[in-house]
């Protein structure tokens, strides 16, 4: 049975997201020679491009993700949760896969993999929800500092265009960088759950109402609440059979992994190959807070990133779509250096974000951090200001002045063809 889309106040999240139903100047680029053996297609203009943005919420170990094998360091201060070197899955002569992500190591081999070393911003923060917040917004205050980054772009280089659908969450952990205090956002659990739970004549009598609270334009207190709510109703009315026919009847030769991380990543390729609208997806997977017994759960999760991604860019590869698709991810922030007598790692500071797709030029960015110059939390030191990650997506990929987002002018890393 079709579940249905239940309207209430739990269904809306604060600041014009409506959930309905139930990615310091950086050091030099080292280039990968793949991509000397393959062109690069172009993307056909700005219009038609598509970031799909995916956090590792939690905080994922990128020591463990990204081993440095032939640091001396590293075995010091992980004596136990390490990953054994003939394990690994070569990268170069300093560091390798861990060994789940040969589908990942696969992008790097044929030069569709950006690594951005040593990612972070001054003075940490190791709260999971402020870091978050400090990533979400780009701004040291967080959320009192006021829209998501992504909500900034959608209000200023996007905001002649008034559809809904130009941001889309797929599962329930929205985050706040794609909020908006102007614009909604679509964001669903899954497809079934995005449509309407009305008979016809509510169908009608609703629409209606929507329709006039959504010309309305002046509104306070209560007024307005109805209005964001007439907006809401409005969009689910017009997009859920759009969703519906994007996602539920997209045909793909590709077999996705059955977990949340797959059938999110499954949905996004239906709703890219139909044109539906989107210029940023976002899906959330984790939880990566590894401080206990890290190697099961850290295993598990990064295998099924790499299923569930693989199978993403696989399916990708070949339709019109991919020149104008490029995938970044992140994390709050990384894990300490050392191991902690619990055999997991704590809250830790500097950390890689990655770029994946047709678009990006593939190799390192940034330099490695040291495992020995530590800060006086025993974490690792920061070389690349994620902002200046956020300046490369604004200018290089969509075209934005990265001003009206970003608190100041950010270094953009060549990452992109």
């Amino acid at each position: 049975m079709t579940s249905r889309l239940v309207f209430d106040r739990r269904n809306f999240l604060v600041g014009g997201t409506a959930l309905l139903g139930g990615c310091a100047a950086a050091s030099g680029p080292k280039p990968h020679a793949a991509n000397a053996a393959r062109e690069i297609p172009a993307a056909s203009n700005n219009d038609d491009r598509v970031l799909v943005l995916i956090e590792l919420g939690g905080g994922n170990d990128g020591l463990n993700t990204i081993v440095p094998w032939a640091d001396d360091a590293y075995w010091k201060l992980r004596p136990t949760v390490n990953v054994p070197k003939e394990t690994l899955l070569s990268l170069d002569d300093y560091c390798g896969f861990n060994p789940l992500l040969a589908r990942t190591r696969e992008q790097w081999n044929d030069g569709r993999l950006a690594i951005v070393r040593g990612v972070g911003y001054p003075k940490p923060v190791y709260s999971h929800f402020k870091s978050f917040e400090i990533w979400h917004t780009a701004r040291e205050q967080g959320r009192p500092s006021g829209d998501g980054w992504i909500g900034r772009l959608r209000n200023t280089h996007w905001k002649d265009d008034p559809r809904a659908e130009l941001v889309v969450h797929v599962g329930t952990q929205v985050p706040y960088s794609v909020h908006s205090s102007q614009f909604q956002t679509v964001a669903y659990a899954s497809p079934e759950s995005f449509q309407w739970a009305g008979d016809a004549i509510a169908q009608r009598t609703y629409v209606e109402a929507a329709n006039a609270m959504e010309s309305a334009t002046s509104h306070t207190g209560r007024d307005a609440m109805r209005a964001r709510l007439g907006a809401t109703l409005a969009a689910a009315q017009r997009l859920s059979p759009r969703v519906l026919q994007s996602t539920l009847e997209y045909q793909t030769k590709i077999e996705y992994p059955t977990d949340d991380l797959g059938r999110s990543l499954r949905c996004v390729a239906g709703m890219i190959d139909a044109r539906f609208g989107g210029r940023v997806y976002s899906i959330h997977h984790g939880n990566f807070d590894t401080h206990a017994m890290q190697q099961e759960p850290q295993s598990r999760l990064l295998e099924s990133f790499d299923k569930g991604l693989g199978a993403f860019l696989t399916d990708l590869k070949g339709r019109s779509q991919e020149p104008n698709v490029l995938v970044m991810v992140i994390s709050e922030f990384g894990r300490r250096a050392s191991e902690n007598a619990s055999k997991g790692t704590d809250h830790g500071a500097a950390g890689p974000v990655y770029f994946f797709g047709a678009p990006v030029r593939g190799g390192f960015y940034g330099k490695h951090p040291s495992l020995v110059e530590l800060d006086e939390n025993a974490n690792l030191v920061h070389n690349v200001d994620f902002r200046s990650l956020y300046a490369t997506v604004l200018e290089r990929w969509f075209g934005a002045d990265s001003l009206q987002v970003l608190p100041g002018r950010y270094e953009t890393l060549p990452i992109l063809a």
